[in-house]
């Protein structure tokens, strides 16, 4: 068996995002969202660990999206979610895992695009798979989930569950199945998104949130996401705008060429779904030229691979 796996990590977008009031004490907002995965995806690298050498290493790899200074991790490597992963499946198995990992990342930070929580997600799903712990996928998303509420999600989709729509705080999961593939545009401004802020502006401009998200309006559009992509909404773009008024302007910018485009998430990348992979491309091209910021052409859902390699020495 080999020693070494490569575990893609993709990113993912909302497709329809809707909130409840926060709930005392930890006044976390019940969510109801749409979720689907894409071929656009970091690379997660796992070694059978030998000799004394670091855990985990990151780096960005030459095709990393988006701004040159987004493309960096700039907080300590202990707090990073695929280190938290592995950290917390040592905790789980009551011994330290003998595993050394590899992060090649391509998807921006701050994006909205779950690339932190998809990383955490595939260094458990990888782990998992290469030491043949035999957690199953229920309890692995139970531990996932105690480190951010989209890495449920992600650990789902290693099982098939690449659409799905999640509530609660992120632990309640089913699939979601969609009409059609999602072909998008990812508009990638350079303003990030901190999630903390962004809620916090949405505190403040909906005071009177209801109490629960609206789940069957999540449904309703999601399922018609390829055909009417107008009826898509986000609970939090107006906060996200607010944060980054940048946004706001783009968005009508784009509205104005007559190209509906979304916030994902709490932000900032924004999308814009079209009919086909060709209109995808030729859009993508548009776009580039008519904001002058970087655009990505994706397809979802996308089922993540994990895959043995030889080590290289």
């Amino acid at each position: 068996m080999s020693d070494t796996l490569a575990v893609e990590s993709p990113a993912k977008i909302n497709l329809a995002l809707s909130l409840g009031a926060p709930i005392p004490p930890r006044n976390m907002h019940p969510i109801a969202t749409s979720m689907v995965t894409l071929d656009l995806f970091d690379t997660l690298i796992l070694h059978k660990a030998q000799g004394a050498t670091p855990r985990l290493v990151i780096r960005y790899g030459d095709d990393a999206l988006g701004d040159a200074s987004r493309c960096r991790v700039d907080w300590p490597l202990e707090q990073d979610l695929a280190m938290r992963a592995l950290r917390l499946l040592d905790e789980h198995v009551g011994r330290t895992l003998p595993i050394t990992a590899e992060l090649i990342k391509r998807i921006p930070t701050g994006a909205g695009l779950g690339g932190g929580s998809g990383n955490g997600a595939a260094m458990m799903a990888g782990v998992n798979q290469l030491l043949q712990l035999g957690i199953d996928t229920r309890e692995l998303m139970k531990l996932a989930g105690t480190l951010g509420s989209d890495m449920p999600f992600f650990v789902a989709a290693y099982d098939g569950m690449t659409s799905a729509i999640v509530r609660g705080c992120g632990e309640i999961i089913e699939p979601l199945p969609i009409q059609g593939a999602i072909h998008a545009v990812l508009i990638f401004p350079a303003q990030s998104c901190p999630t903390g802020p962004i809620y916090q502006a949405f505190d403040r401009l909906s005071p009177d949130c209801p109490a629960q998200p609206d789940d069957a309006k999540v449904a309703r559009v999601t399922q018609k996401a390829v055909s009417r992509p107008d009826q898509l909404f986000n609970d939090l773009q107006s906060a996200a705008a607010d944060h980054a008024p940048e946004l706001a302007t783009l968005l009508k910018r784009l509205h104005e060429a007559g190209l509906d485009a979304h916030i994902t998430g709490s932000g900032s990348t924004l999308f814009s779904i079209q009919p086909d992979r060709d209109s995808v491309i030729q859009t993508a091209r548009r776009i580039s030229q008519l904001l002058d910021l970087p655009t990505y052409p994706v397809t979802g859902p996308y089922q993540p691979r994990m895959k043995a390699m030889d080590r290289v020495r």
